[in-house]
């Protein structure tokens, strides 16, 4: 009797240890490695917090900005392009720099930047190893009516590529550094809507930009066509799919006019007789020989305001099926106009006053 006691004892002893060791190697083990990991990672955080600060807040709009600042120092160029994003959607600097036989640089941003956010990357441009010899600033009207709040994109602007105070403690920063720096990065994350559809991911987007010399197309439309004579077939379709709900009247509000003074002064350090001013264009509905009149207007004063002579006389309108907002054109818009551009500038003084190659192909070459 107490002999079969000891062994059940024994037994049971054995059992519980082995319960244990189970324990410890499908529990305590992954739980210690899981412990080592958020330490490393609270650890990768505390020492450089800035991407993963910037992922939890980034948006497309904060990835075009960043993006294209950071291309002012690893891209230079010979001429440099400045504005929003009707630029940035709408002039294509691969075409322009086969064009003029120069390095052109599209590094176009927001509208939310302002006069004075193109003021702190024209400095930026300026302080860079080789700065640009020439700068083409390309405003669309929208932004002629600034909303103060805006202004809240000047101080993201000027943190980009500089130190940022942490923002988390220690146990969610390294929680947010596992899932942004080392999970995302392994699981695709297309972007919101078209830009996802067209672009994919985040990184697919920027590289789309760096390898285009920071040009990039609207997806919301014309994407169907595969060409361009496919698309001019279906123009009277493509042109009701954009959304072209923004009327302008090219008159400069209070708070735009304060900004300009940034970009005033940045452009006398720089030199104003290597910048030049356009404005985009707008749909062809939404255009009018008042409107014209308004727009010569506006730019004459822009150029009074900036120090300017140099102001760009370009196409106020384009048809309304070459856009895919009030504001950006389509794909094929881009193409049409960038063609229609690159042989306007090509062909006029200014160009060669703003010191670009002066060896331009003859295709463009003429007497203006």
């Amino acid at each position: 009797m107490g002999s079969s006691t000891q062994i059940s004892t024994h037994v049971h002893v054995v059992r519980l240890m082995r319960y244990w060791a189970l324990l410890v190697s499908e529990c305590v083990m992954p739980a210690i490695v899981a412990g080592t990991m958020l330490l490393g990672a609270g650890l990768a955080y505390r020492i450089d917090s800035v991407e993963t600060d910037l992922h939890r807040t980034m948006s497309t709009d904060h990835m075009i900005v960043r993006e294209q600042v950071q291309r002012l120092d690893s891209s230079p160029s010979e001429v440099l392009l400045l504005g929003d994003s009707a630029c940035l959607m709408g002039l294509n600097a691969v075409v322009l720099g086969r064009t003029w036989r120069s390095e052109v640089s599209n590094n176009c941003t927001l509208a939310y930047l302002g006069p004075a956010g193109y003021a702190l990357m024209l400095d930026q441009a300026r302080q860079s190893a080789r700065p640009p010899r020439a700068v083409i600033l390309a405003l669309h009207p929208a932004q002629f009516q600034r909303d103060p709040s805006w202004d809240t994109w000047l101080p993201f602007l000027e943190s980009i590529g500089k130190p940022r105070p942490r923002q988390l403690n220690f146990l969610r920063g390294a929680l947010d550094y596992v899932r942004f720096e080392l999970l995302s990065p392994l699981v695709y994350s297309p972007l919101p809507g078209a830009y996802g559809r067209f672009y994919g991911g985040a990184a697919a987007f920027e590289s789309f930009i760096r390898e285009g010399s920071g040009t990039a197309v609207d997806p919301n439309v014309g994407l169907d066509w595969q060409t361009q004579d496919e698309f001019l077939a279906a123009a009277r379709e493509c042109a009701g799919r954009a959304a072209l709900n923004w009327d302008y009247d090219y008159q400069i509000s209070p708070t735009y006019r304060d900004a300009l003074g940034h970009l005033a002064t940045s452009i006398r350090v720089f030199g104003p007789e290597q910048v030049a001013l356009m404005i985009m264009p707008v749909p062809g509905s939404r255009y009018s020989p008042v409107k014209q009149a308004a727009r010569a207007q506006v730019l004459s004063e822009l150029r009074n305001i900036l120090g300017l002579s140099h102001g760009l006389d370009t196409l106020g309108s384009m048809p309304d099926a070459y856009f895919s907002t009030s504001t950006h054109l389509n794909r094929w818009g881009q193409v049409t106009y960038t063609r229609l551009i690159s042989e306007t500038l090509g062909n006029s003084s200014v160009v060669r006053s703003l010191h670009l190659s002066d060896d331009i192909p003859s295709s463009v070459a003429s007497s203006e």
